[in-house]
């Protein structure tokens, strides 16, 4: 009789939870091959953790293995337009910097190996042999 008890007891127990989510089948092959970027590329924008202008720079310079030649005396904090800067093209995120800091004074250039802050007029160096 005791073990009938058990035996019905245990056909009690409720269904087990439906967890849901994006399962996938493992030891399957999937019917198509999808593209999985090695290398994405590499978009500069800023983070509320940069604060300023200059630890924004220095992120951006250590990511892509660029130099940062910050020349010049003050550093800025990063305010709401710069929030706008989204792109994975350098060159673009240098000029739209240029230009929301123009009021300041600022420079923001790159020449492929390094990343260029200078106050705005001074001339860029011109590297040996070059002319």
């Amino acid at each position: 009789m005791s073990i009938l008890a058990v035996t019905l007891v245990g056909c009690g127990a409720p269904a087990p939870k439906d967890y849901g989510g994006s399962w996938a089948p493992v030891n399957r092959f999937q019917s198509a091959a999808t593209e999985i970027p090695l290398s994405p590329a590499y978009t500069f924008y800023a983070s509320p953790m940069d604060a300023t202008l200059r630890t924004m720079l220095k992120r951006w310079a250590s990511d892509n293995g660029l130099e940062l030649s910050y020349q010049i005396g003050s550093d800025f904090t990063l305010h709401q337009p710069v929030a706008k800067v989204r792109t994975n093209d350098l060159q673009s995120a240098m000029g739209e910097l240029s230009a929301i800091y123009a009021q300041q004074g600022v420079s923001v250039s790159s020449d492929g190996k390094q990343i260029l802050v200078q106050a705005r007029g001074t001339a860029a160096p011109v590297a040996p042999g070059s002319r």
